[in-house]
């Protein structure tokens, strides 16, 4: 009797070259990694806090720490990612009002 089929571990040989045999969907991506889907969550979440950061550093580049707070706010707000750490937010808005743009690690 032969053994039950075992899901592949993420990053082994064997999810490797099943991945070279069946075409690259969202599903089989899943398949293969289980936690593929939490990475894309991860990586989403990533690139909204950037985005909203980018966007606050068009309009309020070297602002007041207070009106960056407020702005930073309302566009992670619209990105349905508020709240966020208060240490955080005065992280980025202390990088916004001295000129630089905050930049998220996303890996």
């Amino acid at each position: 009797m032969s053994e039950p089929a075992r899901p592949a571990e993420p990053g082994s040989h064997w999810a490797e070259a099943l991945t070279e045999v069946i075409e690259h969907t969202d599903e089989t991506r899943e398949a293969v990694d289980p936690l593929q889907g939490r990475h894309d969550e991860h990586r989403q979440a990533g690139d909204d806090l950037q985005q909203a950061i980018d966007a606050v550093a068009e309009s309020h580049l070297g602002a007041a720490r207070d009106v960056i707070g407020v702005a930073l706010q309302r566009e992670l707000e619209a990105r349905d990612r508020w709240p966020q750490p208060e240490r955080w937010i005065d992280a980025v808005a202390t990088d916004l009002e001295a000129g630089q743009v905050y930049q998220v690690a996303n890996g």
